[in-house]
């Protein structure tokens, strides 16, 4: 009886060590495996890369990779080479986000491309430096529309408009007070009133900072 307990001792006692040791290497895995970055289907994508930066949209994304649809230039297609590392920004509702990735395979039949999964990325606070009025009232026209400034900072610009421009799309703003034009991510755009209608509160991330338009900016002398 003695010894079958000694036995039965050992076996329990190995038992308990293996599964020690498997929830140990596990926790190690899990540890050390990073996040993949989800990227919204959709989405306008700027993809930066040593030829120069070129735009293309999202088309699927998740841990196989992000297809993306092949960026044009001048009208032809940018023919990014495997292997080839890029940096990616897209406007999302917390703000900007950029990531780094490399691509991984293209298909000119389809004109896509296909990059690795973004394991290093970083999204940067909506309009994080400081806002200003100094335009508040001010007009402009962004796409074929016109908007009236609410406030705006180096990175970014709130206004009103009648047009509804959806979130993650990427506009051109033809800025005032001699600012020049810019190009933006739309973060968000709830409904607001607007010269005596309904219209919509949006804010927009800069894709290059303008500085004019933070609380330090100026108008500039038309």
């Amino acid at each position: 009886m003695p010894d079958n307990l000694d036995i039965l001792l050992t076996f329990l006692l190995a038992v308990t060590v293996s599964l020690a040791l498997t929830t140990v290497v596990l926790r190690f895995r899990r540890s050390g495996r990073a996040q993949v970055l989800d990227v919204p289907i959709g989405a306008n994508l700027k993809l930066l890369c040593p030829g120069g930066a070129y735009r293309c949209r999202v088309l699927a994304s998740g841990p196989d990779g992000i297809l993306v649809s092949a960026p044009l230039h001048d009208d032809r297609y940018v023919p990014l080479r495997p292997g080839e590392h890029v940096v990616g920004q897209c406007g999302v509702t917390e703000g900007l986000l950029t990531f780094h990735t490399a691509v991984v395979s293209r298909d000119g039949a389809a004109h896509t491309v296909l990059l690795a999964a973004a394991k290093a990325y970083r999204r940067s606070d909506r309009r994080e430096e400081g806002r200003t009025t100094l335009f508040k009232g001010q007009s402009f026209r962004f796409g074929g529309s016109s908007g009236e400034i609410v406030d705006s900072s180096h990175n970014g610009i709130r206004f009103l408009t009648k047009s509804d421009p959806s979130p993650g799309e990427l506009i051109a703003l033809d800025l005032p007070q001699g600012l020049g034009e810019a190009r933006g991510f739309v973060l968000d755009s709830t409904p607001a009133y607007v010269s005596g209608g309904q219209g919509r509160d949006v804010r927009v991330r800069l894709e290059d900072a303008v500085h004019g338009l933070g609380p330090q900016g100026r108008p500039a002398v038309m």
